[in-house]
């Protein structure tokens, strides 16, 4: 390898490597475990590659002044260089894809039905990570404690939230209007769940503050959702669920 690929393939690492540590600073991911170990992993294979380039640097000095009667080794030694080249080519690709995966998508497994019949139990989705904004009815993930649950944002900030009573259950209303899903389901507020308490602390008028957000499932019978939860933080949301979630068949 000649010194010119050396230095660019170390330029890549260092620059991978780099820019998930800004990343990780500036907090531009939710996703902070990913970001930790890709930074980790990419300052490792840093490491290994200066390594494997200086011992490489030196062999072939020593091979360039060495004399016509060791083509032997000069052989050996070109092929331990091109095993090199291939790992500093593999390590450069792993560093991009980690790059991808931490900041930018990553997949994960449905586990439970509070989102059926839009996205089935055991289905794999694709989570967009980088820079998102939660938008209503987007589908997103939610980190939650150690977990991560995937539901539909139903307000945002700005939105107002109210309780009215219809056939003795109480229903939740965003902005004056009966809040159904995308199958006509409505969703009903318990004496006991947390957003019923907000909701009628506030004179049964709340309003979403800044950062504030209302995740429900599409399941409504099945779903463990900010009725329970009480109103969420955009903060902790990872991404959006790639694809369209509208429940249209």
């Amino acid at each position: 390898m000649s010194r010119k690929n050396k230095i660019i393939y170390v330029s890549i690492l260092a620059f991978n490597c780099l820019f998930s540590l800004i990343l990780l600073i500036f907090n531009v991911s939710n996703n902070t475990t990913s970001l930790k170990t890709t930074f980790l992993f990419i300052s490792i294979l840093i490491g290994l590659a200066v390594l494997l380039f200086v011992k490489t640097e030196s062999e072939e000095t020593i091979i360039e002044e060495s004399n016509d009667e060791e083509t032997e080794k000069i052989i050996t030694e070109k092929t331990k260089n091109e095993f090199v080249d291939w790992i500093a080519f593999i390590s450069v690709v792993v560093s991009v894809f980690l790059i991808i995966t931490s900041f930018f998508f990553f997949s994960a497994r449905v586990d439970g039905t509070s989102m059926e019949p839009t996205i089935k139990e055991n289905k794999h989705v694709y989570i967009f990570t980088f820079g998102y904004t939660a938008k209503k009815e987007d589908v997103v993930v939610y980190k939650r404690t150690s977990d991560l649950i995937i539901k539909r944002v139903a307000a945002v900030e700005g939105d107002k939230l109210s309780i009215k009573e219809e056939d003795s259950m109480m229903y939740l209303y965003i902005n004056d209007q009966l809040y159904t899903n995308h199958y006509g389901e409505k969703y009903q507020l318990r004496l006991n769940d947390e957003l019923r308490k907000t909701i009628n602390s506030n004179n049964n008028n709340y309003v979403l503050k800044k950062y504030e957000v209302i995740l429900l499932g599409d399941n409504e019978s099945r779903s463990s959702d900010s009725r329970s939860f009480g109103v969420l933080s955009t903060k902790r949301i990872i991404g959006r669920a790639l694809g369209d979630y509208s429940g249209k068949e």
